[in-house]
This record gives C-alpha cells, sequence and structure tokens, in this order.
C-alpha cells in the first residue's frame, strides 16, 4: 500500500514538472509587446522580415505593429511599438 502512495506521488510530480515545463516553453516563444523579440531573421532593409515583424506585433492591445531594428552587439531584432 506504501508503494502504491509512493507511486502516486512520483507521478503527480512529474506531471506537475512536465506541465511547468511546456508552458515555459509556450511563453518563451510568444511575442513580448513594448519590447525587442529574437524572432529568427529580422533583417532592417528586408521588406518581408519587416512585414513579418508587424503582423507578429499585430497581436499586441496597442496594435501598432513593430519593425525590425539592430541593437548593442550587432543582433537584429523585431520591435514591438508601444
Amino acid at each position: 500500500m506504501a508503494s502504491g502512495k509512493v507511486t502516486y506521488i512520483a507521478f503527480l510530480v512529474m506531471f506537475i514538472v512536465v506541465c511547468s515545463d511546456i508552458s515555459s516553453i509556450v511563453n518563451a516563444q510568444a511575442i513580448k509587446c513594448c519590447h525587442d523579440n529574437a524572432i529568427g531573421s529580422c533583417l532592417t532593409g528586408s521588406a518581408s522580415d519587416n512585414e513579418r515583424c508587424n503582423n507578429l506585433c499585430g497581436n499586441c492591445p496597442q496594435r501598432k505593429g513593430g519593425k525590425c531594428k539592430l541593437v548593442d552587439g550587432g543582433r537584429h531584432v523585431c520591435h514591438c511599438l508601444c
């Protein structure tokens, strides 16, 4: 009987860990409004990259879109406007 409780508790802990890990992955991929977002390719001179960034940021409550921008360190990011 004790082994059944231990198995149940172990399964419950494992379930909680897996669920929290999945939610962190989903949240990590979500666009953050009013912030710089790493979305892969987002070159400032590329019309298609700017359009993709603008569309992704269009889901923000402000609905102002976004644009590719070059930040310190030479990284290109998608910046959602506020």
